[in-house]
C-alpha cells in the first residue's frame, strides 16, 4: 500500500527544523521573551517559517525583520497540496513496480500523463525534483530594497520565559546568613535555545494576548509531561548581575553561554550574598477596646539588601533546619526585605484595655502589654498598632517608641526568662 508522498516530505521538513533555535540574543521577561536570530538575505525577498511549535507562543505584532530596505511583509499559508505545485510539471511515480516519469495533470485527483496516456493514481509514492516554493507551515515573507547582507529575525514568544527566582536564606547564629538564588527559565516549546550570553528583566511588563494564543497554550500545557529541572552547578558557575533600570524594569545580565533544553525548565545562578539579619518577634494589629487578648507574636526576619531582587519564594533555614517559606516581592537597592515565617511556638502577648474616664467631650483607655520570654536566649520584638487619626497618646512607657500619623512603633529587647511590661493611655475626642 503507498503511502502519502505530501506527509513524507512534510515530515522530514519539519524535522530538520525541530532541533535548536541557535539564537545570537534572548531578552527573558516573566511571561514572555523575546528573541534575535541573525539572518543572511539574498535577492529581494526572504521566507521564515517558525521551527516547530514556535508559532503557537508568538506575540501577535512582535515579529519584525530588522533591515533597513523592507518594503512589505505577508504571512501566507501553507500549501494546500505538495503535488499541485508541481501541475504541469514532470515528477516520478511509483508506477508496476519501477520509478517512471510523470507529468502531473491534475493534482487534486491525483491524474498523471505517462507516455501519452492519462492515468489516475491516488494514492502513488512520488518523488518531486525540488521543493522550492512548498510551504508546510504558516510563513512569513518580506520583499526589501537593496543587495541584502546581514539581518536579524526580532520576536516576542510566550514559550520560553525567566518563570520566577528561588531564594535560599541560611542564617548564622551571629545574625549573618548567606542568601543564594536561582533564577529558573521554562521552555514549554519544542525548540532548544542557545545564547553566548542574556538578559532578563523584572518588574511588570505587559503584552498583548489573543484568544486563539491562550486556548492553544491551554491545550499544550494540558498535554506536556512536567519539565525537568537543569540546575547549572559548579565552583565556577557564572552569577547574574544587575545591570540597571530601564523604562521602570530592573535589567541583570548573564555573562556566560546558556541553553535551555526543550520541554524544560532550566536553573540559572543567580545571587550569593551575605546579609547582616534582624530576627524579631512581632506584634501587630488594630486599636481595639477588648478588655483581654492572648496574642501569638510572629516570627520576622529582615535585612537590607545590597541589590535589587526580583520577586520569588523563599526559603529561610537556620543552624541548618528549615523554620518556614515565604516570598520576596520586587526590592530596589538598599531596600528593606520582611519576611514573616508564621508564629512563635511559646511567646505570646497579653494585652488588656481598660476605660479610666469618660466626659462629654474625651473618652481616656490604659492599654497594658506583657510578655514573658521562656526561651533561653533573648530575643527582640516589635509592637505596631494602628490607631485612628487624630487621637492623643498620653503616659507612653514602652521602649524605643515611634509615634507617626496613624501608627506607632516600639522595639523591646527581653532578656532570656525575663518579663515584658509596657503600657500607654489613648485620649479619643467626642465632639
Amino acid at each position: 500500500m503507498f503511502s502519502n508522498p505530501l506527509k513524507i516530505c512534510a515530515a522530514l521538513i519539519v524535522s530538520s527544523l525541530i532541533s535548536s533555535a541557535s539564537a545570537t540574543e534572548i531578552t527573558l521577561y516573566p511571561s514572555f521573551s523575546e528573541v534575535r536570530e541573525n539572518v543572511q538575505l539574498t535577492g529581494s525577498r526572504f521566507d521564515w517559517t517558525p521551527a516547530a511549535d514556535l508559532g503557537d507562543y508568538l506575540v501577535p505584532g512582535s515579529l519584525e525583520l530588522e533591515y533597513a530596505n523592507v518594503l512589505s511583509m505577508q504571512l501566507l499559508p501553507p500549501s494546500g497540496s505538495l503535488l499541485s505545485l508541481f501541475e504541469g510539471k514532470v515528477v516520478k511515480v511509483y508506477f508496476n513496480e519501477e520509478w517512471i516519469e510523470a507529468k502531473v495533470i491534475k493534482a487534486d485527483i491525483g491524474l498523471f500523463e505517462i507516455d501519452g496516456e492519462f492515468i489516475r493514481l491516488e494514492n502513488a509514492e512520488v518523488k518531486f525534483p525540488s521543493l522550492e516554493g512548498a510551504r508546510f507551515a504558516p510563513t512569513y515573507s518580506w520583499k526589501f530594497a537593496g543587495a541584502g547582507g546581514a539581518a536579524k529575525i526580532l520576536y516576542s514568544t510566550r514559550g520560553l520565559f525567566w518563570a520566577g527566582t528561588r531564594y535560599t536564606l541560611n542564617v548564622a547564629s551571629n545574625n549573618t546568613a548567606s542568601l543564594t538564588a536561582w533564577a529558573d527559565v521554562q521552555n514549554l516549546s519544542s525548540l532548544e535555545y542557545s545564547v553566548p550570553n542574556l538578559t532578563l528583566f523584572a518588574g511588570d511588563v505587559s503584552v498583548e494576548q489573543d484568544q486563539e494564543f491562550a486556548q492553544n497554550n491551554r491545550i499544550l500545557q494540558n498535554q506536556q509531561n512536567e519539565p525537568t529541572t537543569t540546575p547549572t552547578a559548579g565552583k565556577s558557575a557564572p552569577r547574574i548581575v544587575a545591570a540597571g533600570e530601564l523604562g521602570g524594569l530592573q535589567s541583570y545580565n548573564y555573562l556566560k553561554p546558556a541553553s535551555f533544553a526543550a520541554k524544560a525548565t532550566t536553573g540559572l545562578p543567580f545571587i550569593k550574598n551575605t546579609q547582616t539579619v534582624k530576627d524579631v518577634l512581632e506584634y501587630q494589629g488594630q486599636f481595639d477596646t477588648n478588655s483581654r487578648a492572648t496574642t501569638s507574636l510572629q516570627r520576622v526576619y529582615s535585612f537590607m539588601t545590597p541589590q535589587s531582587l526580583p520577586t520569588g519564594g523563599v526559603t529561610v533555614r537556620e543552624a541548618g533546619r528549615l523554620v518556614g517559606q515565604t516570598s520576596i516581592p520586587n526590592t530596589p537597592k538598599l531596600g528593606n526585605v520582611r519576611l514573616n515565617l508564621g508564629k512563635d511556638f511559646d511567646v505570646k502577648l497579653i494585652r488588656l484595655v481598660q476605660p479610666i474616664e469618660r466626659t462629654k467631650k474625651i473618652a481616656r483607655y490604659r492599654v497594658d502589654y506583657t510578655i514573658k520570654n521562656v526561651k533561653s536566649r533573648g530575643v527582640n520584638l516589635r509592637i505596631a498598632e494602628f490607631v485612628p487619626a487624630g487621637v492623643k497618646l498620653e503616659k507612653v512607657k514602652l521602649p524605643n517608641f515611634l509615634s507617626e500619623p496613624g501608627a506607632f512603633v516600639s522595639r523591646p529587647t527581653i532578656a532570656a526568662g525575663a518579663t515584658f511590661k509596657g503600657s500607654y493611655e489613648i485620649v479619643f475626642s467626642l465632639k
